[in-house]
Order: C-alpha cells, then structure tokens, then sequence
C-alpha cells in the first residue's frame, strides 16, 4: 500500500484547533493504521490530498440570510469555511443586530465540534463518498439523513423543513401600534424568495403548533387590517438553534464500509474532482 500525505492548511489558526486535530485522528486512525495515509497537521508538507481552514466570511454572510435561510454552506470539498460557521445565526429581528445569536456557541463542544464535524465531512467527499452510490443508505452526492454519521446533510434529515413552512418550532407574537404584515415578516426574516412570494404572504400563510394559519386567526381576516393585542404565529428561532445543534452536533462516525471504501480509494491514489 502507498501512503499518501493529508496537508491540513491552516488549522493552526482556527478556534480550539487542538479539539479539532483530535478528532481528525480519531476518526481517520483506520486509514492511518492501514498505511495509506500520513496526516499533516502543519499544512506545510505537499501531497496528493489537502484541505483548508477558511476563516473569511463567505457566501450567505448577511443576516437576513442567515437567520432563515437552507443551511448553509460550511464547506466544500477541499476547504471548510469557518467564518461562516462562526457567524451564522438566528435574529428574532433581522434588521437589531442585538436580537440575533450564534447558532454554534464559542465553545469546543459547539463550535469546536461543527468545524471538526464539517471537516470530516468534506473528507469523505474527498475520499470517494460523493454520489448516491457511495455506501447504503447515501443520496445524491454521498449524503445522508442520518445525524449519526459524518456524511449527513441537514436538508436530509427526516424532520428538516424550510422555515416558512415548519409549524414545530413556532411561538406567538403580539402586535403592536404600527405593526404590519409587511413590517414583522422583514424583521423574522421572510425575505421576498426568488419572487415567488412576497413576505406579508408568507407570514399570512405561516401556520403555528396548532396547525392553524395566520389569515385563519386574525380578526379581520384581510392581511392590511390588523389590530394591536392580536396575535399572530412566528417562527421560535431559539427552539429551532436548539433542535439544530442537537442534530448538527449529534455524535458521529464513519461505518466500516465507509472507511474500507475511503481507503481503497485512497491507497489507488484516486483524486476527487468537483
């Protein structure tokens, strides 16, 4: 069997770095045992396989995006974006910076956790893992729903659901003397979307936990007709951070099938190419 070298750029520099090495070796220790890989933690030796650690901001950076918006991306399959894993976040008003929180707390067990999780992730692509055909149970691209394994995506999982459209993680909000539809579905983040739909729509059609739609509770039936005291349902940002990182961070591993196909593919010296 070759060896082939893993160059980890720039890990030096990323938040709880020591956490993420750890594992990193963890959980490519058979591909390692087996002698068909080295993994440079340094960045600086040159080999077939490698990967940076990115800590600009990128694509999905504002925070009307990152509030409501699919996922996410935190990585591709040569780099993870750390600054985007750092700053995505949840607002209650999208517009009041104040009102906003990390999905991924600064901690080792949250944010450590997702940017080793996303790494080993994009590891997999890296090592073959990259269609439906991959290893049972993937879908398009070497995904899975399963949050017990590192292939997993969220838009997979069984419960995901667009927010507009997720009557789980719902609460009920007050209006106000000069509220309108238009004005709250701005401030929770329904944007107007590829102009399908404008954002008072989406928020007169948002159903809560009772399953009822906003247009079915409100007094007057006619969304430019509102009254202070009235309630209307709203997405809970804080209840979907929660179910997310539970999710996101769920522990995870690769299977052994996994891994034996990750290693042949490494040890023929095979390349993924995007």
């Amino acid at each position: 069997m070759a060896k082939r070298i893993l160059s980890l750029e720039q890990l030096g520099a990323v938040p709880f770095s020591s956490a993420i090495q750890t594992e990193i070796e963890k959980h490519l220790k058979p591909l390692v045992d087996a002698g068909v890989l080295e993994i440079d933690f340094t960045g600086k030796k040159k080999g077939l396989y490698f990967m940076s650690f990115d800590m600009a901001i990128t694509w999905g950076s504002t925070n009307q995006d990152r509030c409501w918006r699919y996922p996410g991306l935190f990585g591709e399959t040569n780099a993870v974006f750390v600054g985007a894993i750092k700053g995505i976040n949840y607002c209650e008003n999208v517009r009041d910076r104040k009102t906003c929180a990390p999905v991924f707390k600064h901690s080792p067990d949250e944010l450590g956790k997702q940017i080793a999780f996303t790494a080993l992730h994009e590891l997999g692509h890296q090592f073959g893992l990259n269609t439906k055909t991959s290893f049972a149970g993937a879908v398009e691209g070497g995904h899975t729903g399963d949050e017990h394994n590192f292939m997993f995506a969220l838009p997979n999982h069984a419960d995901y659901k667009d927010i507009r459209v997720d009557t789980r993680f719902t609460k009920k909000r007050t209006i106000k003397a000069g509220d309108t539809l238009s004005e709250i579905a701005n401030q929770v983040g329904f944007r107007r979307w590829a102009a399908v739909q404008l954002p008072w729509k989406w928020l007169y059609e948002f159903k809560g936990q009772d399953g009822k739609a906003n247009q079915q509770i409100l007094r007057s039936g006619k969304p430019d007709l509102i009254f202070p005291g009235e309630e209307v349902w709203v997405p809970d940002y804080d209840a979907r951070r929660k179910w997310r990182v539970g999710v996101e961070l769920t522990p995870k591993s690769f299977t052994k099938p996994q891994l034996d196909s990750m290693t042949k593919w490494v040890d023929e010296g095979r390349e993924f190419v995007q």
